[in-house]
């Protein structure tokens, strides 16, 4: 008999906030890189097996990172494949919430930085080498969002070949109907990136039937602190929370200025959640400070 899954609800079940570029950011994946490069191991090794450069990329656009074993991991997981069916209505909730949130605040962001896009595309799922042929589970999750339910679903199917983890294949997916995507501007979604190989493969499907990959839309971008000791400190140096201590100083005394009082209106800020996704490409107060101003 299958084991209930028990979740501790004081966890917070979130993604790290995404790094904004730097010198040892991938400018695809914001994933680490090392000093003399823009892109990381992974990303080029997985556009040098799909004869593209990287710079060719539509933009790659993570809601956040995760160390495999980290919360959001299991969020990630757990939603498609928790054994117990109460369990991932639970982890399904929790990625709807998050993503909600995540586009709610940043779909202006994304909009831009995409150019726009009248669809969008689930990247299939795989179980132990075998592709799943039934609807993504994250279809559910993107239909119940208001903000997506106004984009057409394109789905892909098995093709002659399979990717893998650092193996994409241009031949790994094929649209269900090529007609449907031809001349049309998708998303491609995806819920983990490891290496790109999967989520990259489907791009290159799409591009090759004469669709048009507005950008990547990454649920969750690993990061595997146990590699190296550089992507240990790479983590801990990008994520975590910077907190400005309290500076003190000796009391100035000066005699006391007088005066005429100013009555201005009172300015009602937006406050700024705990753990607020952001895009990677702006700062979370300039998306709530310019929704304000709507």
């Amino acid at each position: 008999m299958a084991s209930l899954v028990v979740v501790e609800p004081k966890k917070w079940f979130a993604p790290v906030l995404a790094p904004h570029a730097g010198p040892d950011v991938c400018t695809t994946c914001r994933g680490p890189v090392r000093a003399g490069s823009v892109h990381c191991w992974c990303c080029t090794k997985v556009c040098a097996g799909l004869a593209i450069e990287p710079d060719s990329l539509p933009p790659v656009v993570p809601i956040g990172l995760y160390r495999p074993g980290d919360p959001w991991n299991a969020v990630l997981r757990r939603y498609k494949d928790a054994p117990v069916g109460a369990a991932r209505r639970y982890f399904v909730n929790l990625l709807k919430t998050r993503t909600e949130q995540y586009l709610s605040l940043h779909g202006a962001c994304l909009a831009r930085e995409t150019k726009g896009f009248d669809a969008y595309c689930v990247v299939p799922s795989s179980q132990r080498g075998r592709l799943v042929t039934a609807p993504h589970p994250l279809e559910s999750v993107l239909g119940a969002i208001p903000a997506m339910r106004s984009f057409d679903v394109v789905r892909m199917s098995a093709g002659d070949a399979q990717a893998g983890h650092l193996r994409p294949d241009k031949a790994a997916f094929v649209p269900e109907e090529v007609a449907s995507v031809t001349d049309r501007r998708i998303l491609v979604v995806d819920d983990s990136w490891i290496t790109g190989a999967r989520a990259l493969s489907a791009v290159t499907a799409l591009d090759a039937v004469g669709a048009t990959v507005a950008g990547v839309l990454i649920l969750g971008r690993s990061v595997d602190t146990s590699a190296s000791e550089y992507s240990r400190s790479w983590w801990a140096v990008h994520t975590t929370p910077v907190h400005t201590a309290p500076v003190h100083t000796a009391p100035v005394h000066t005699a006391p200025v007088h005066t005429t009082p100013v009555h201005t209106t009172p300015v009602h800020t937006t406050p700024v959640p705990r753990s607020v996704p952001f895009c990677g490409r702006c700062c979370a107060l300039e998306c709530l400070a310019s929704r304000g101003r709507r």
